[in-house]
């Protein structure tokens, strides 16, 4: 039995009635058979936009095996039994176009580059970059396109449609299909989101110190009028950071003056002999 297989139309039968089965927004993983580990079809079947991996088979079609036509479909990353042959696709699925198998060798009717299918071989498989089976959002359980797989944007420029031709407008979890306006459809049942997937570069902000202004004090000292000679020392005090500026032009001969600054050893400055 296909695990998250979500839809299954017209399904009838009778010893007289073939069965008609329809898949589509559909994964199917994780079973296994002697042929056709994840699906086999001795009737007509349609898989539409659905994903077909980590199926397994003893002999032949880990995949897919018999009358299966299928359209914007991974069938990838399937496996048979040491001795089987064939491990995604055996027998006589039909494309109809936008899919990506694996490995097409036992399915001559897939070939690389027609119809839009991405066809691997035994030797050079193509790899559809799936991560696990898991809760990606919705109801059911999916397999994601990983960032490059190739079936991102891969699927019918017409959009991707069901078995009767209706436009689909959202994948298995019911995320939008296409992810943004003018973009493809992906391959699979998983439609991968470039712009929730496309990290934004948060600009790095380096905090720089604040600029404080230094502020100036110049120091101007004139003698008194009546004399030319030393009057002493003289204090001047200036606040810390001061950048300070005496003018000893005027100032008597030798004259000694002081400046204290709290930030600062005292700065002791002596007018020239003359």
């Amino acid at each position: 039995m296909a695990r998250d297989l979500k839809q299954i139309d017209n399904f009838n039968y009778s010893p007289n009635n073939p069965i008609i089965l329809t898949v589509t927004n559909s994964t199917v993983s994780g079973n296994h058979a002697g042929d056709g580990g994840g699906l086999y079809s001795v009737d007509a079947m349609t898989v539409t936009n659905s994903t077909i991996a980590d199926n397994s088979a003893t002999r032949s079609g880990g995949g897919i095996v018999g009358a299966i036509s299928i359209a914007d479909t991974i069938v990838a990353g399937n496996r048979v039994s040491s001795g089987g042959s064939n491990p995604d696709c055996a027998g006589t699925p039909r494309s109809l176009g936008y899919n990506l198998l694996g490995t097409g060798a036992g399915c001559s009717a897939f070939v690389d580059n027609v119809n839009g299918d991405l066809v691997g071989t035994a030797g050079s498989p193509v790899d559809a970059r799936l991560g696990p089976l898991q809760d990606n959002g919705g109801p059911t359980l999916t397999h994601a396109l990983l960032p490059g797989s190739p079936a991102i944007d891969a699927g019918n420029p017409d959009g991707c449609r069901d078995d009767k031709g209706n436009l689909l407008t959202t994948d298995q979890r019911g995320a939008p299909r296409p992810d943004a306006a003018g973009a493809w459809c992906d391959i699979g049942a998983y439609e991968y989101d470039t712009a929730a997937a496309t990290p934004i570069a948060t600009p790095t902000v380096t905090p720089m110190a604040p600029i404080m202004a230094t502020p100036t004090v110049t120091v101007t000292i004139h003698p008194r009028p009546s004399h030319g000679r030393s009057q002493g020392t003289i204090v001047v005090r200036v606040p810390a950071h001061a950048q300070v500026i005496v003018d000893v032009a005027h100032l008597p001969s030798r004259q000694r003056v002081v400046v204290a600054r709290a930030d600062r050893p005292v700065l002791v400055v002596r007018a020239p002999f003359r």
